[in-house]
């Protein structure tokens, strides 16, 4: 098993579906274009980055493009910002950084005039942090609000102050956050409107952890919420900043519904890689002509080592490197067929997550279970066992090496299926005893929240030669 590595600076995420996951029309409006600059120290912005783009994706008609550098420094000066038109071409800018001791005043200016002249902004958590060291009032202005300490760790009680404001219409008047670290807000300038205040780790003390500002020509959101990945991934939250975007970038109506094509019934999904959707919703993620759904580990192009032979086959030639679906899916229904050579081994991965650094997801094993080391190591080792975690069932049915077997997986939402040539050969619902034991005795004990969240598709270069082909995908 090989573990998959993300990219780490300049991650270009494409997604435009609806809340609904509507059927196509020819007259979708265009998606938002969205930057999301993230990084810096405390946080693990590699997997929240993918928890946000993946979030918000699922909820609102959007394109992304997200900027991630500066290591764990905590003045990094992000490179993008240094141009005088950072943020053209976008609509919105998602801000989730953590550089609070940066003091370059004209440099912190720069950035918050690209929102002085209208460029929505959504600011969360540690970018109220940012740039606190600047003497310069600018960016502080453009979020609304002063802040320089944050309470010790402690789940926070949200209770909501502005219940007829679009963005809380339809959300929860209170919920609890699964963690938290409560931001103390020193000032709340006058051009900023609180919707919702939270009480942390101390008791009676609130402040307001979620408002709404004008800036110049520009609105933005802004929450505090967010130091956790437990929090982002909670619904209330996803829903909380995606209303928030929506309403910064004038997509959202006085009634709380975003306009037509950004999450109302009549929202369509255009994006490019989706055009070849049928009328079932399956989209076809290698028909044997091109790689346009493939990407690496760091967002180039697939090129060598993965190449489309004569039949019209995605081929494994030689070592290269795993290779990546460039959109992200929750819960999904994927079909492929794929043949491997003698002794060979490789997999399909889905639902990837951040464990200590490394990159990690579910794998639908494909091998040689005869020749290969592994086929005797263990059922859960076996061609379409859910890798080192479920073992396969015994009456399971794998042609020949050199012909190609059908493999399937269904994930809906805590239930996790394989096929074979059309044989249920795993069945585990992850809310179980029998799931948490499985997953106690396997190599991914430390990751309690395996397979879980939505993540890339994965196809795995082990070393060996393998070839797929007909992989399409729906969402569910």
């Amino acid at each position: 098993m090989k573990r998959a590595l993300l990219p780490s600076l300049f991650l270009a995420v494409t997604a435009a579906l609806s809340l609904n996951h509507a059927k196509e029309t020819s007259s979708a409006p265009p998606p938002l274009k969205a930057l999301m600059v993230t990084g810096g120290c405390c946080h693990d912005y590699e997997q929240q980055k993918l928890i946000l783009s993946a979030g918000i994706s699922e909820r609102t008609h959007i394109d992304w493009t997200i900027v991630h550098e500066g290591g764990t420094s905590r003045d990094h000066k992000v490179s993008l910002y240094k141009k005088a038109d950072w943020a053209k071409g976008y609509d919105v800018v998602v801000h989730n950084e953590c550089f609070g001791a940066l003091k370059d005043d004209a440099f912190v200016n720069g950035i918050a005039k690209a929102h002085a002249d209208g460029v929505a902004c959504v600011a969360i958590h540690c970018s109220m942090h940012s740039y606190r060291a600047a003497k310069t009032d600018e960016w502080r202005k453009c979020l609304g609000v002063s802040s320089y300490n944050h309470q010790s760790h402690a789940p926070i009680k949200v209770r909501t102050v502005k219940k007829d404001h679009p963005i809380m219409k339809g959300l929860p008047d209170a919920w609890t956050t699964p963690k938290g670290e409560l931001y103390r807000i020193k000032k709340v300038w006058d051009t900023a409107t609180p919707l919702a205040v939270g009480e942390g780790a101390t008791k009676g003390e609130e402040h307001a952890c979620v408002w709404v500002n004008e800036y110049g020509k520009g609105r933005t959101f802004g929450t505090t919420l967010g130091h956790h990945n437990e929090t982002m991934l909670a619904e209330p939250y996803l829903d909380l900043v995606t209303r928030g975007l929506l309403w910064a970038t004038g997509k959202l109506n006085d009634d709380g519904k975003p306009l037509a094509g950004y999450g109302s019934p009549d929202a369509t999904t255009t994006v490019a890689l989706e055009k070849a959707k049928d009328a079932d919703g399956w989209v076809s993620l290698f028909d044997g002509t091109s790689l346009d759904h493939w990407q690496r580990g760091n967002g180039d192009p697939v090129d060598g080592g993965w190449i489309i032979t004569d039949k019209k086959e995605l081929y494994r030639s030689k070592r290269t490197g795993d290779i990546f679906s460039k959109e992200i899916y929750g819960d999904f229904e994927l079909e492929f067929e794929f043949k491997i050579a003698e002794g060979s081994n490789s997999g399909l991965k889905y639902r990837f997550g951040n464990y200590g650094g490394q990159r990690i997801g579910a794998e639908y094993q494909v091998l040689d279970d005869t020749k290969h080391p592994d086929g005797k190591r263990g059922a859960d080792r076996l061609t379409a066992a859910l890798y080192d975690v479920i073992p396969t069932y015994a009456q399971k049915v794998t042609k020949p090496v050199g012909q190609y077997n059908q493999g399937r997986v269904v994930a809906r939402g805590s239930r996790l299926q394989h096929f074979l040539n059309g044989q249920l050969t795993v069945d585990v619902d992850q809310n179980t005893d029998s799931w948490r034991d499985a997953l106690e005795d396997s190599k991914f004990r430390k990751a309690k929240d395996f397979a879980t969240k939505p993540g890339r598709i994965m196809l795995q270069d082990h070393n060996d030669p393998v070839w797929f082909r007909n992989i399409r995908i729906r969402r569910l």
